[in-house]
This record gives C-alpha cells, sequence and structure tokens, in this order.
C-alpha cells in the first residue's frame, strides 16, 4: 500500500462515520430515494461516498488536506446512472465522455438562462446558490455549509433537478449538451486563453 492509498482509507476509516451522519442529518436523502452504494476508496478519486436513486448518483469527495488548508474540503458531484465509481471518463455513444459533473451550469439551464447571459457575467452564481451565500452562517465549517447549499437546490428545483440527469431524458441532456457547447464557445472567443473544462461533445 503507498502513501495515498494509506492516507485514503485512514479518511474513510477515521472522518467518514462522523461525515455521513452529518450527511444524512441535513439531506432528506430517504425523501429523494437516495441509498447509500458506496462508501470508502477509489481508484480514481478521492475517498467518496456516493448515493444513488432511481434518477441519477451524487459523489460526496473528500480530498486529502493540504498542510495549507485551514480545514478539511470536500467537493460535491453528480453522475447519470451510467457513471462508474472508479472512472471519471467513460466510452458513450462511441466517444470518450466525462460522465461525473458540477452543477453551477446545470442551475444556470434549469433557471432559462441563455447561455450569452451566463458566459458574459463572469462569477455569476444561480439564483438560489446566490441567495443561501446571502444569508449562510459563518459557523459553519466548508463541508456543512456546502452540504446545506446542495439541500437548498433541492428544495428549490425538487424532482426537476433530479430527473434533469435521468437516463430517460435524453431529450433534455442533449439540450443541455447544446447550451453549453454554446457556453463554453463564447467564453473561448472572449479570452486569448482556452476556458478550461470538458468540451461540450465529451459529457455524458
Amino acid at each position: 500500500m503507498n502513501i495515498d492509498e494509506q492516507k485514503h482509507r485512514e479518511i474513510a476509516i477515521k472522518e467518514f462515520p462522523k461525515f455521513t451522519e452529518m450527511l444524512e442529518s441535513i439531506l432528506n436523502l430517504k425523501r429523494w430515494g437516495f441509498q447509500k452504494t458506496l462508501s470508502g476508496t477509489s481508484t480514481r478519486f478521492p475517498p467518496s461516498i456516493i448515493y444513488d436513486s432511481q434518477w441519477c448518483r451524487v459523489r460526496f469527495l473528500w480530498p486529502v488536506p493540504d498542510i495549507r488548508d485551514r480545514e478539511a474540503s470536500i467537493h460535491i458531484l453528480y453522475g447519470r446512472l451510467h457513471a462508474p465509481n472508479d472512472a471519471e471518463m467513460i466510452l458513450w455513444n462511441g466517444e470518450q465522455c466525462f460522465c461525473w459533473h458540477d452543477i453551477d451550469l446545470v442551475l444556470h439551464f434549469l433557471d432559462g438562462r441563455s447561455p450569452e447571459d451566463v458566459a458574459y457575467k463572469d462569477y455569476d452564481l444561480p439564483g438560489v446558490m446566490k441567495k443561501f451565500y446571502d444569508s449562510k452562517d459563518r459557523r459553519w465549517s466548508q463541508r456543512e455549509w456546502l452540504v446545506r447549499m446542495h439541500e437548498k437546490v433541492w428544495e428549490h428545483y425538487g424532482i426537476r433537478f433530479f430527473e434533469f440527469f435521468d437516463l430517460h431524458r435524453p431529450d433534455l441532456w442533449s439540450r443541455y449538451i447544446r447550451f453549453v457547447k454554446e457556453f463554453r464557445r463564447l467564453k473561448e472567443s472572449g479570452s486569448k486563453t482556452q476556458y478550461g473544462g470538458p468540451w461540450p461533445s465529451n459529457i455524458c
């Protein structure tokens, strides 16, 4: 076992029981039909806890803390049901594509905003996130406020948010890919450097 594997195992053993308790006390997972399917280490990700529903997967990642960090941070990603535990990319419709996703652009899309509107307003948060940021309790740790923010997203959009990822809604996902494609084209055309992130044809 190498040093990174050892650190990952230590995080899963020491941190995940309390972390899981916090997740399940804030997020109404049963209401949305989520069940825990992974809690531990994986090959291509930091230690993770994954919950699955009939519509999608949600992944809570716990990166190994940097010595410069004041506290441990987490990241939250969503996947459609074909997203595997141990891979960032899969072969889908003949293309290699990224299958775990942040949700900022997803929320702009669900809010009905145009790619132009989003692209030309740098650091513009989706409405539900902005409202949460403006009212968050400064006593919360980074982990807690991020989980609470996603709880607000779930409450705000309801089933509509989860159905967005549903493999039975390819029409909606195709529209989102076109949205992201145009967003990235606009961002890149306004900059001398290439806008980062996976290209639209490579998300699934």
